[in-house]
């Protein structure tokens, strides 16, 4: 059913809590385990004149020398990550940095039937970004199955989710004529 099980990691103990569970799917859908660390990056925008005459307004990323070390920190981290869990070698580590949403948009549109796994309650302290509120955009674009966990301190994360008595319901939602 699914192609790749992608985890949204913050570096917080109640994100990497959903780990178990989302390499759980990932073996029980023969799927690829990626390990998705985002660094969120504040952007800034350029005023540039286009060849056809118009003016516009591209996003570019601030220059922040911080952010090397930022990215080899979240590398050991994922590496980290795939040694506690005992992870498969073939578990994919990706860095992304930039708008947290966007970037997840990126990662989730270059895998193949994604599911993606993220804790609701996790944060981390970079720039206020919460997973909450990611997991909460995903869910609104509605562009793949979203696996929102509670991992509150005190919460058992199972290692699966529980086999369906029936098949998976396809829901079709109909669009307003008006």
């Amino acid at each position: 059913m699914f192609g790749s099980v992608l985890v949204v990691l913050d570096g917080s103990p109640s994100s990497e809590s959903t780990v178990r569970l989302a390499a759980g799917e990932a073996k029980r859908h023969g799927a690829s385990l990626v390990l998705v660390r985002l660094i969120p990056r504040p952007e800034a925008h350029a005023h540039v004149h286009l060849a056809h005459g118009g003016p516009a307004l591209i996003p570019c990323h601030l220059d922040d020398p911080s952010l090397s070390d930022a990215e080899r920190d979240a590398d050991r981290y994922l590496d980290q990550v795939v040694r506690r869990h005992a992870l498969p070698n073939t578990t994919v580590r990706v860095v992304a940095t930039g708008d947290p949403f966007r970037r997840m948009v990126e990662e989730i549109e270059r895998r193949r039937d994604p599911l993606v796994v993220i804790a609701t309650d996790s944060t981390n302290g970079d720039r206020g970004h919460r997973l909450g509120e990611l997991a909460h955009r995903l869910l609104l674009l509605g562009i793949v199955p979203v696996l929102a966990v509670r991992a509150g301190l005190g919460t058992t994360i199972p290692a699966a989710l529980p086999e369906l008595p029936h098949p998976p319901i396809d829901i079709v939602v109909a669009e307003s004529l008006i």
